[in-house]
Protein backbone atom coordinates (compact mmCIF):
# COMPACT_ATOMS: atom_id res chain seq x y z
CA UNK A 1 0.00 0.00 0.00
CA UNK A 2 2.91 2.41 1.06
CA UNK A 3 4.54 2.05 -2.67
CA UNK A 4 1.52 2.39 -4.28
CA UNK A 5 0.45 5.53 -2.28
CA UNK A 6 4.27 6.77 -3.71
CA UNK A 7 3.88 5.69 -7.16
CA UNK A 8 0.33 7.51 -7.01
CA UNK A 9 1.98 10.32 -5.75
CA UNK A 10 4.42 10.51 -8.68
CA UNK A 11 1.81 9.87 -10.91
CA UNK A 12 0.05 13.61 -9.99
CA UNK A 13 3.17 15.39 -9.31
CA UNK A 14 4.19 14.88 -12.63
CA UNK A 15 0.48 15.39 -13.86
CA UNK A 16 1.26 18.89 -12.38
CA UNK A 17 4.24 19.47 -13.95
CA UNK A 18 2.80 18.44 -17.80
CA UNK A 19 -0.06 21.52 -16.65
CA UNK A 20 2.25 23.94 -15.60
CA UNK A 21 4.22 23.19 -19.08
CA UNK A 22 0.89 23.23 -20.97
CA UNK A 23 0.38 26.54 -19.54
CA UNK A 24 3.14 28.40 -22.17
CA UNK A 25 2.59 25.54 -24.96
CA UNK A 26 0.61 27.89 -27.23
CA UNK A 27 -0.13 31.67 -27.25
CA UNK A 28 -3.46 30.62 -27.16
CA UNK A 29 -2.96 28.81 -24.27
CA UNK A 30 -0.75 31.86 -22.41
CA UNK A 31 -3.87 34.60 -23.50
CA UNK A 32 -6.17 32.04 -21.99
CA UNK A 33 -4.41 31.81 -18.61
CA UNK A 34 -3.31 36.26 -18.91
CA UNK A 35 -6.88 36.86 -19.55
CA UNK A 36 -8.30 34.48 -15.92
CA UNK A 37 -5.44 36.20 -14.00
CA UNK A 38 -7.00 39.57 -15.18
CA UNK A 39 -10.48 38.57 -14.08
CA UNK A 40 -12.10 41.60 -16.30
CA UNK A 41 -15.45 41.02 -18.17
CA UNK A 42 -15.41 40.40 -21.91
CA UNK A 43 -16.68 43.41 -22.94
CA UNK A 44 -14.22 46.07 -20.59
CA UNK A 45 -11.14 43.86 -22.40
CA UNK A 46 -12.85 45.10 -25.49
CA UNK A 47 -12.79 49.01 -24.20
CA UNK A 48 -9.83 48.75 -23.06
CA UNK A 49 -8.13 46.99 -26.25
CA UNK A 50 -10.13 49.61 -28.82
CA UNK A 51 -7.96 52.71 -28.76
CA UNK A 52 -9.58 53.38 -32.39
CA UNK A 53 -12.94 53.57 -30.49
CA UNK A 54 -14.09 52.29 -33.78
CA UNK A 55 -16.18 48.93 -31.95
CA UNK A 56 -13.52 46.59 -33.21
CA UNK A 57 -9.88 45.57 -32.81
CA UNK A 58 -7.12 45.69 -35.59
CA UNK A 59 -4.18 43.77 -35.82
CA UNK A 60 -2.08 46.49 -34.47
CA UNK A 61 -3.90 46.97 -31.57
CA UNK A 62 -4.30 43.03 -30.71
CA UNK A 63 -0.82 43.08 -31.30
CA UNK A 64 -0.18 46.31 -28.57
CA UNK A 65 -3.14 44.40 -26.27
CA UNK A 66 -0.95 40.92 -26.35
CA UNK A 67 2.18 42.67 -25.58
CA UNK A 68 1.45 45.36 -23.47
CA UNK A 69 -1.72 44.75 -21.68
CA UNK A 70 -0.97 40.57 -20.96
CA UNK A 71 2.85 41.57 -20.86
CA UNK A 72 3.19 38.18 -23.41
CA UNK A 73 6.45 38.14 -25.12
CA UNK A 74 5.47 35.87 -28.61
CA UNK A 75 6.60 36.69 -32.31
CA UNK A 76 4.42 38.50 -34.59
CA UNK A 77 4.00 34.94 -36.81
CA UNK A 78 2.11 33.72 -33.46
CA UNK A 79 -0.25 36.75 -33.35
CA UNK A 80 -1.02 36.98 -36.60
CA UNK A 81 -2.30 33.30 -36.48
CA UNK A 82 -4.19 33.61 -33.66
CA UNK A 83 -5.90 36.54 -34.52
CA UNK A 84 -6.93 34.80 -38.17
CA UNK A 85 -8.33 31.81 -36.25
CA UNK A 86 -10.77 34.52 -34.43
CA UNK A 87 -11.64 36.69 -37.53
CA UNK A 88 -14.51 33.97 -38.75
CA UNK A 89 -15.51 36.55 -41.38
CA UNK A 90 -11.58 37.44 -42.73
CA UNK A 91 -12.48 41.08 -42.39
CA UNK A 92 -9.29 41.83 -41.18
CA UNK A 93 -10.38 43.54 -37.79
CA UNK A 94 -12.07 41.49 -34.73
CA UNK A 95 -15.95 42.70 -33.94
CA UNK A 96 -17.11 42.00 -30.62
CA UNK A 97 -19.23 39.17 -31.67
CA UNK A 98 -16.33 37.52 -32.94
CA UNK A 99 -14.47 38.12 -30.20
CA UNK A 100 -16.55 37.78 -27.42
CA UNK A 101 -16.70 34.37 -27.70
CA UNK A 102 -13.62 33.34 -29.00
CA UNK A 103 -12.39 35.30 -25.11
CA UNK A 104 -15.16 33.47 -23.72
CA UNK A 105 -14.16 30.05 -24.92
CA UNK A 106 -10.55 30.40 -24.41
CA UNK A 107 -11.32 31.75 -20.33
CA UNK A 108 -13.60 28.32 -20.08
CA UNK A 109 -11.17 26.22 -21.00
CA UNK A 110 -8.21 27.83 -18.76
CA UNK A 111 -10.77 27.25 -15.93
CA UNK A 112 -11.54 23.84 -16.38
CA UNK A 113 -7.19 23.72 -16.64
CA UNK A 114 -6.93 25.36 -13.56
CA UNK A 115 -9.84 23.68 -11.74
CA UNK A 116 -7.87 20.52 -12.71
CA UNK A 117 -4.73 21.58 -11.49
CA UNK A 118 -5.87 22.92 -8.36
CA UNK A 119 -7.91 19.22 -7.79
CA UNK A 120 -4.09 17.56 -9.29
CA UNK A 121 -2.52 19.24 -6.41
CA UNK A 122 -4.76 18.54 -3.80
CA UNK A 123 -4.92 14.97 -4.48
CA UNK A 124 -1.43 14.89 -4.52
CA UNK A 125 -1.01 16.63 -1.22
CA UNK A 126 -3.48 14.05 0.25
CA UNK A 127 -1.57 11.20 -1.26
CA UNK A 128 1.63 13.12 0.67
CA UNK A 129 -0.43 12.84 3.96
CA UNK A 130 -1.44 9.33 3.20
CA UNK A 131 2.07 8.52 2.76
CA UNK A 132 2.81 10.03 6.17
CA UNK A 133 0.13 8.69 7.92
CA UNK A 134 1.19 5.23 6.10
CA UNK A 135 4.79 5.90 7.42
CA UNK A 136 3.34 6.91 11.01
CA UNK A 137 1.42 3.43 10.85
CA UNK A 138 4.04 1.39 10.25
CA UNK A 139 6.56 2.94 12.82
CA UNK A 140 3.22 2.64 15.39
CA UNK A 141 2.80 -1.07 14.35
CA UNK A 142 6.67 -1.80 14.74
CA UNK A 143 6.81 -0.28 18.19
CA UNK A 144 3.24 -1.81 19.09
CA UNK A 145 4.86 -5.06 18.20
CA UNK A 146 8.36 -4.46 19.97
CA UNK A 147 5.65 -3.27 23.15
CA UNK A 148 3.31 -6.43 22.85
CA UNK A 149 6.92 -8.53 23.06
CA UNK A 150 8.59 -7.34 26.11
CA UNK A 151 5.15 -7.37 27.77
CA UNK A 152 4.80 -10.73 26.64
CA UNK A 153 9.14 -11.57 27.81
CA UNK A 154 7.76 -9.75 31.05
CA UNK A 155 4.97 -11.42 32.04
CA UNK A 156 7.53 -14.87 31.52
CA UNK A 157 10.72 -13.67 32.45
CA UNK A 158 11.81 -14.05 36.14
CA UNK A 159 8.56 -15.27 37.48
CA UNK A 160 9.76 -17.01 39.95
CA UNK A 161 11.71 -14.11 41.30
CA UNK A 162 8.85 -12.19 41.40
CA UNK A 163 6.21 -14.41 42.56
CA UNK A 164 8.51 -14.71 45.45
CA UNK A 165 9.55 -11.29 46.24
CA UNK A 166 5.76 -9.98 45.49
CA UNK A 167 5.11 -12.88 48.41
CA UNK A 168 7.64 -11.14 50.53
CA UNK A 169 6.33 -7.28 49.95
CA UNK A 170 2.78 -9.06 50.93
CA UNK A 171 4.27 -10.08 54.16
CA UNK A 172 5.57 -6.94 55.40
CA UNK A 173 2.51 -5.14 54.30
CA UNK A 174 0.68 -7.45 56.45
CA UNK A 175 3.07 -6.63 59.28
CA UNK A 176 5.78 -9.14 59.20
CA UNK A 177 9.71 -8.15 59.82
CA UNK A 178 12.04 -9.07 57.80
CA UNK A 179 13.31 -10.58 60.88
CA UNK A 180 10.81 -12.72 61.16
CA UNK A 181 10.76 -13.87 57.46
CA UNK A 182 14.56 -14.86 57.40
CA UNK A 183 13.86 -16.74 60.81
CA UNK A 184 10.68 -18.71 58.38
CA UNK A 185 13.14 -19.24 55.98
CA UNK A 186 15.79 -20.25 57.69
CA UNK A 187 19.45 -22.00 57.17
CA UNK A 188 22.53 -22.03 59.62
CA UNK A 189 23.41 -18.63 60.75
CA UNK A 190 21.41 -16.29 58.51
CA UNK A 191 22.72 -18.58 55.48
CA UNK A 192 21.26 -20.70 53.28
CA UNK A 193 23.18 -23.30 50.84
CA UNK A 194 21.48 -24.17 47.55
CA UNK A 195 19.44 -27.38 48.82
CA UNK A 196 18.60 -25.45 52.36
CA UNK A 197 17.13 -22.63 49.71
CA UNK A 198 15.32 -25.23 47.78
CA UNK A 199 13.92 -27.00 50.33
CA UNK A 200 12.85 -23.89 52.36
CA UNK A 201 11.10 -22.53 49.60
CA UNK A 202 9.35 -25.59 48.30
CA UNK A 203 8.36 -26.15 51.98
CA UNK A 204 6.55 -22.84 52.22
CA UNK A 205 5.17 -23.65 48.79
CA UNK A 206 3.62 -26.64 50.35
CA UNK A 207 2.07 -24.79 53.09
CA UNK A 208 0.27 -22.17 50.82
CA UNK A 209 2.52 -19.41 52.26
CA UNK A 210 4.09 -18.99 48.90
CA UNK A 211 1.87 -19.21 45.88
CA UNK A 212 3.14 -20.26 43.03
CA UNK A 213 1.98 -23.29 39.89
CA UNK A 214 4.12 -25.92 38.69
CA UNK A 215 5.58 -29.41 39.68
CA UNK A 216 7.73 -30.81 42.17
CA UNK A 217 9.85 -31.10 39.77
CA UNK A 218 9.65 -28.24 37.80
CA UNK A 219 9.74 -25.99 40.79
CA UNK A 220 12.66 -27.64 42.08
CA UNK A 221 14.22 -26.63 39.10
CA UNK A 222 13.11 -23.05 39.09
CA UNK A 223 14.25 -22.48 42.82
CA UNK A 224 17.93 -23.52 41.87
CA UNK A 225 18.00 -21.18 38.95
CA UNK A 226 16.58 -18.60 41.59
CA UNK A 227 19.74 -19.74 43.95
CA UNK A 228 22.12 -19.29 40.92
CA UNK A 229 20.32 -15.72 39.90
CA UNK A 230 20.79 -14.60 43.17
CA UNK A 231 24.50 -15.69 43.61
CA UNK A 232 25.44 -14.26 40.32
CA UNK A 233 24.04 -10.61 41.51
CA UNK A 234 26.16 -7.73 42.84
CA UNK A 235 24.15 -7.97 46.06
CA UNK A 236 24.65 -11.79 46.04
CA UNK A 237 28.12 -11.70 45.71
CA UNK A 238 28.28 -8.96 49.04
CA UNK A 239 26.43 -11.40 50.64
CA UNK A 240 28.60 -14.03 49.96
CA UNK A 241 30.90 -15.27 52.92
CA UNK A 242 33.82 -16.72 52.47
CA UNK A 243 33.31 -20.56 53.27
CA UNK A 244 35.65 -23.21 52.61
CA UNK A 245 34.75 -25.99 51.24
CA UNK A 246 36.01 -29.52 52.32
CA UNK A 247 37.88 -31.42 49.16
CA UNK A 248 34.96 -33.74 47.74
CA UNK A 249 32.34 -32.17 49.62
CA UNK A 250 28.94 -31.26 47.66
CA UNK A 251 27.88 -28.75 49.91
CA UNK A 252 27.45 -25.27 48.01
CA UNK A 253 28.30 -21.70 48.26
CA UNK A 254 25.75 -19.79 50.89
CA UNK A 255 23.61 -16.56 50.30
CA UNK A 256 22.89 -14.36 53.38
CA UNK A 257 19.09 -14.91 54.03
CA UNK A 258 18.41 -11.08 54.50
CA UNK A 259 20.07 -9.79 51.92
CA UNK A 260 18.57 -12.25 49.17
CA UNK A 261 15.19 -11.71 50.51
CA UNK A 262 15.77 -7.77 50.27
CA UNK A 263 17.24 -8.56 46.41
CA UNK A 264 13.98 -10.49 45.95
CA UNK A 265 11.21 -7.86 47.31
CA UNK A 266 13.51 -5.03 45.38
CA UNK A 267 12.77 -7.71 41.45
CA UNK A 268 9.29 -7.38 42.61
CA UNK A 269 9.00 -3.52 42.97
CA UNK A 270 11.34 -3.04 39.89
CA UNK A 271 8.70 -5.78 37.95
CA UNK A 272 5.66 -4.20 39.04
CA UNK A 273 7.21 -0.59 38.36
CA UNK A 274 8.21 -1.55 34.64
CA UNK A 275 4.89 -3.15 34.20
CA UNK A 276 2.84 -0.19 35.23
CA UNK A 277 5.01 1.91 32.65
CA UNK A 278 4.53 -0.85 29.74
CA UNK A 279 0.63 -0.67 30.64
CA UNK A 280 0.57 2.86 30.57
CA UNK A 281 3.08 2.72 27.03
CA UNK A 282 -0.08 0.18 25.45
CA UNK A 283 -2.54 3.00 26.52
CA UNK A 284 -0.75 5.50 25.04
CA UNK A 285 0.01 3.68 21.51
CA UNK A 286 -4.18 2.28 21.86
CA UNK A 287 -5.03 6.30 22.30
CA UNK A 288 -2.47 7.27 19.22
CA UNK A 289 -4.00 3.88 17.16
CA UNK A 290 -7.95 5.83 17.89
CA UNK A 291 -6.08 8.98 17.10
CA UNK A 292 -4.99 8.12 13.27
CA UNK A 293 -8.24 6.12 12.80
CA UNK A 294 -9.93 9.94 13.14
CA UNK A 295 -6.87 11.44 11.06
CA UNK A 296 -6.96 8.78 8.17
CA UNK A 297 -11.28 9.31 8.23
CA UNK A 298 -10.69 13.21 8.05
CA UNK A 299 -8.29 12.90 5.25
CA UNK A 300 -10.84 10.73 3.53
CA UNK A 301 -13.55 12.99 3.81
CA UNK A 302 -11.39 16.02 2.31
CA UNK A 303 -10.63 14.17 -0.55
CA UNK A 304 -13.89 12.94 -1.72
CA UNK A 305 -14.89 17.03 -0.64
CA UNK A 306 -11.90 17.76 -2.82
CA UNK A 307 -12.78 15.28 -5.51
CA UNK A 308 -16.46 16.68 -5.47
CA UNK A 309 -15.98 19.61 -5.55
CA UNK A 310 -13.72 19.96 -8.77
CA UNK A 311 -15.95 17.63 -10.80
CA UNK A 312 -19.17 19.96 -9.77
CA UNK A 313 -16.74 23.44 -10.96
CA UNK A 314 -15.40 21.16 -14.16
CA UNK A 315 -18.88 20.70 -15.15
CA UNK A 316 -20.18 24.44 -13.98
CA UNK A 317 -17.65 26.01 -16.05
CA UNK A 318 -17.51 23.38 -19.13
CA UNK A 319 -21.60 24.41 -19.53
CA UNK A 320 -22.79 25.51 -22.96
CA UNK A 321 -19.50 24.66 -24.32
CA UNK A 322 -18.50 22.65 -26.82
CA UNK A 323 -15.19 21.51 -25.07
CA UNK A 324 -14.86 18.04 -24.19
CA UNK A 325 -15.30 16.81 -20.26
CA UNK A 326 -12.12 15.74 -18.97
CA UNK A 327 -12.14 11.86 -17.96
CA UNK A 328 -13.06 11.75 -14.31
CA UNK A 329 -9.81 9.71 -12.14
CA UNK A 330 -9.08 9.55 -7.97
Amino acid sequence: MREQCKAKGAEFREALTEMSAGKKATLERKLGEAILELNVPVNDLMLQWDKSKDGSLSPIEFKQAVRVSLHLKVSNDEIDELFRSFDNDGGGTLSLDEFRPAIKRLHAFCSIERERTIYTQARADSLDNELLFLETCIVAAAKWGDLTQRLAGHKEGSITEVVVGTSFNEKLSQGSTPQELAQKIGGTDGWLSREEFVKSFVLMKNTGELRIEGSSRELKNRFEATFDMLQGTAQAEKAKQAHTVAPGSQQDAKLNVRLAIDHLQKLAVSHEEEETWLRGEEASLMEAAKALQVKYAEMAAVSEQTYELYTAREKQAAKGSKLPQFPESR
